[in-house]
């Protein structure tokens, strides 16, 4: 968490060397630290100025003032991923969660998982090393369609208020893409673990 805020700051700052040590740093102690350019981006596009940005267009083509970040970050990323793919076994995949579970299990339950992360930092009782978190084996098992149509309904309110309030949105994307890795199709060993959103809090559920 901190190599991946100390990366973000020095972002802000336009200091890409530390940027660079400080994102290298945090993809080797972490490898969700992938999604650092995309919050770069989603930064970018929320705090732009909508006078001379006011769409895509125009951001784009204001590419000088986010590219070189983008760039540098996201070369780390590529040379972490091929690196893992060199020295990681073929076998090592699957010794990451339970038998049976596929991708799409695993997405579904991480609906419930990430609304019970909420709930945990809010009221942080039930702190467990193992959580008996059960999978969700069907998107319309209630636990999960309620789940999902809370997290939408928080996603599409931060969206709509991206303009006039920009943190709301910064904070929340920063929540869902942090945690993108390990809570859409990459199965775990375990559904839900306490330390897992740490940095998805910091700038996420912290700021909110």
């Amino acid at each position: 968490t901190t190599f991946y805020l100390g990366a973000f700051f020095l972002a802000q700052r336009r200091r890409w060397i530390g940027m660079g040590v400080l994102h290298a740093l945090a993809l080797l102690t972490k490898v969700i630290a992938v999604t650092f350019p995309a919050m770069l981006l989603v930064h970018a596009w929320l705090y732009r100025d909508r006078t001379r940005e006011p769409g895509p267009r125009e951001f784009t083509a204001a590419w000088r003032r986010w590219m070189p970040a983008v760039l540098v970050t996201s070369a780390l990323d590529v040379a972490v991923l091929v690196y893992r793919a060199v020295v990681l076994p073929e076998w090592a995949a699957a010794t990451r969660h339970e038998p049976g579970v596929t991708p799409w299990t695993w997405f579904v339950s991480q609906w419930p998982a990430l609304v019970s992360y909420v709930r945990l930092f809010l009221w942080p009782d039930h702190l467990s090393i193992d959580h008996d978190f059960p999978y969700a084996q069907s998107p319309f098992a209630p636990r999960a369609l309620g789940a999902a149509v809370l997290l939408l309904l928080w996603l599409v309110l931060a969206l709509y208020k991206s303009n006039r309030q920009p943190l709301v949105a910064f904070a929340t994307l920063w929540f869902f893409v942090t945690l993108a890795p390990e809570s859409t199709f990459f199965p775990l060993a375990e559904v839900i673990n306490d330390h897992r959103p740490y940095v998805a809090t910091s700038l996420g559920l912290g700021v909110l």
